[in-house]
C-alpha cells in the first residue's frame, strides 16, 4: 500500500470510529436503561458525557501533539479509545459504562485534536483542500450516521456490539498508524502549556454544560441557576481577556477577528 493512502486509510478510519460513537448510543438508551436498571434521566449520561469530554479537552489534547508528536497522540488516542469500548461492553453498572465513555472520549479527543495536523503532513500544500474536505466529509457523514448504524446493529444483536464493533476497527486503525502515518518535529523544550490556561478552558466550557443543563431540567431552581450564569460569565470573560493578551494563545480568539474563519461559523 503506498504511503501517502496507508496514512490517509489509517487517519479517516480512526477519525469515523471517533466521530460515529457521538451520536451511535442514541437509540439504544431505552434498552441500556432496562438492563443496567438506571433511570431514563441518568442513562443520557451515556451521551453527553461522551460529547462533553470531546468539548473540554480536545484544546488541551490538540496542544500535547507539539510535543510529544501527533502521530504518536493519535495513536495513544486509538489504544485508550479500543481499552475503553471494552470496557464499555462489558459493564455491569451504569456508574461503570459512564466512566468508560469518559475514558474514551479521552481517546476520541487525542484522534480529533490531532487529524488535521497529520493530513497537513500526509498531503502537499497543492492538494491540502482535498484532504480537509475528505476528512470533513468522514466526520459528518459517520457521526450522522451514527443511530442507522446503531439500528442494524440491534435488530441482529445486542447494545453490547455497539463498543465491540470498535475493537478490530481500533486494532487495524492502529496498525495502519504505527506503518504509514507520518511522524512531525516536536518541541524539545519542556512542555509549556499553562496550568491556569487548561484550568480556565476546562472551567468555561465545563460550566457552560453544567449551567445549561440546570436550566433545562431545573428551571425553577432560580437562584441556583442564576449563580451559574454567573460564575460562568465571569470566569469566561476572565478567561477571554487573558487569551486576547497573548502571543500564543491557548484558545485563539483572535480567528474569530478573521472574516473566512468567522462568517462560516456564524451561519449555523
Amino acid at each position: 500500500m503506498p504511503q501517502r493512502l496507508g496514512a490517509v486509510v489509517a487517519v479517516l478510519l480512526c477519525l469515523a470510529m471517533s466521530a460515529i460513537n457521538i451520536s451511535l448510543m442514541n437509540i439504544s438508551l431505552p434498552t441500556i436503561a432496562k438492563e443496567l436498571n438506571a433511570a431514563p434521566e441518568k442513562v443520557i449520561y451515556v451521551v453527553s458525557i461522551y460529547q462533553l469530554v470531546l468539548v473540554i479537552f480536545l484544546l488541551f489534547v490538540a496542544a500535547l501533539g507539539d510535543y510529544f508528536g501527533y502521530k504518536q497522540v493519535v495513536l495513544a488516542g486509538v489504544v485508550i479509545f479500543t481499552a475503553a469500548s471494552l470496557g464499555c461492553a462489558f459493564s455491569q453498572s451504569l456508574i461503570e459504562l459512564i466512566i468508560c465513555r469518559v475514558v474514551q472520549g479521552f481517546g476520541a479527543t487525542a484522534i480529533q485534536g490531532s487529524y488535521l495536523f497529520l493530513i497537513t503532513r500526509i498531503y502537499p500544500k497543492q492538494q491540502l483542500g482535498r484532504g480537509m474536505g475528505l476528512s470533513s466529509m468522514v466526520f459528518a457523514v459517520t457521526a450522522v450516521a451514527g443511530p442507522t448504524v446503531a439500528a442494524v446493529i440491534l435488530s441482529f444483536a445486542t447494545w453490547h456490539w455497539l463498543f465491540l464493533i470498535n475493537i478490530p476497527l481500533g486494532i487495524a486503525g492502529f496498525c495502519l498508524g504505527w506503518y504509514y502515518l507520518p511522524a512531525n518535529t516536536v518541541k524539545t523544550e519542556k512542555c509549556s502549556i499553562a496550568v491556569s490556561d487548561t484550568v480556565l478552558h476546562i472551567l468555561t466550557f465545563g460550566l457552560f454544560f453544567v449551567a445549561a443543563s440546570s436550566f433545562s431540567h431545573h428551571p425553577q431552581q432560580i437562584a441556583v441557576n442564576v449563580s451559574l450564569f454567573a460564575g460562568l460569565m465571569t470566569i469566561a470573560v476572565f478567561y477571554v481577556f487573558l487569551q486576547s493578551k497573548k502571543t500564543l494563545p491557548f484558545f485563539p480568539i483572535d480567528l474569530l477577528r478573521q472574516m473566512s474563519f468567522s462568517f462560516p461559523m456564524s451561519r449555523f
